[in-house]
Parts: structure tokens; sequence; C-alpha cells
């Protein structure tokens, strides 16, 4: 298995947009109805530029399984994190398994060891307890919701990382995992 973490270039504007708009994407998302290319468009033209923004993709032997995005990535050291999968990801127990955790790792590394970050902030409605229970697993702990602009509108668990977490995690029983995959930055 081949995994690459790259930087969505824009000839994944589009697959993007498909891929964002799958009904098992919207139901995970604050935003849930269909986005029109209109309003994709100059979405995509107005955070491709934005500097406090990111999206990365994490491709399993050429084929991208998982689009993940960083925002208000900020001089105090935070940013916030989102992710979700595309049609081609593995639907399989086991192999889903095997590529999720991949997708946490690439996402943890790319956030603290590329983009040098303290804290990863993320929001996950409360209905989604899959989710949740994963990234409880992988070591995020419920914040204050007050960070979130969303959490008075919506049923969310807001969760943050810790950079010194990571690194623990990093150097130990994440080492092996994390060097089979690469990462553009």
């Amino acid at each position: 298995m081949s995994l690459i973490f790259r930087p969505a270039a824009p000839t994944d504007k589009w697959d993007v947009h498909a891929w964002r708009n799958t009904e098992k994407v919207r139901q995970a998302m604050l935003t849930q109805h269909e986005i029109t290319a209109d309003e994709h468009d100059a979405w995509w033209d107005r955070k491709m530029v934005d500097p406090a923004f990111r999206m990365m993709l994490l491709e399993e032997d050429g084929v991208v399984k998982a689009v993940q995005i960083y925002f208000d990535i900020i001089d105090n050291g935070s940013a916030w994190w989102a992710f979700y999968f595309t049609p081609h990801a593995p639907e399989d127990m086991g192999p889903m398994m095997q590529f999720w955790k991949a997708t946490e790792l690439a996402g943890l590394s790319y956030a603290f060891d590329h983009l040098n970050r303290e804290r990863l902030i993320i929001e996950v409605l409360r209905s989604n307890a899959g989710v949740l229970n994963w990234h409880k697993r992988f070591g995020f702990k419920p914040c204050d919701p007050a960070v979130s602009d969303n959490a008075d509108d919506f049923d969310l668990e807001v969760m943050d990382y810790q950079q010194d977490a990571y690194a623990a995690m990093r150097d130990g029983r994440w080492a092996k995992d994390l060097a089979g995959i690469d990462i553009k930055p």
C-alpha cells in the first residue's frame, strides 16, 4: 500500500465538489445541503488563496480516498481540522480501519510536524458517535465549546489535541505507521 498525503491541486477542484456532495459526507457535515457548482467555484477560489486554509488529499495507490481541511490557521499556534472520505475509501471493516488510522495519523502529522501547530481543534456532531470515539481513541479531548462559533447552533462535541501529546505518540507507538505515509507539504 502506497500512501501519499499531498496538497489539493487545481485539477482536484471538481472531484472535491463531487465527493463533498455525496449523501454520506453531507450527513456528517454542518452544511448538509447539496452544494451548487457556483457555490463550490466561489468557495474554492476564495479558500485556495487564503493563507489560513489548507486542503490536503490522502491517496492510496494513486487514488484519492480522503480529503482533509485545515482552517483558521492562526498565529496563536492553533488550527481547526476536518476530514471526510471519498467514495473510493474502503468499505470493509478491516481495510477501512487501517485507512482511517492512516488518515488520522497523516492529518495529525501535517498539523504538528509541518504546520507547526501547538493545538488542533475539531468539531464533531454528537450523532456521529463512531467518529467521536475514533478521535478520542487517538487522544482528542473535549474542550471548551465556546471556542466554536457553531456550538450554539449544532449539537457538537468540540475537542482538541495538543502538540506535546502528539509528539509522545509520534515517536513511540505511531512511528512505524507514520513512516509509511509520504507527506508532501
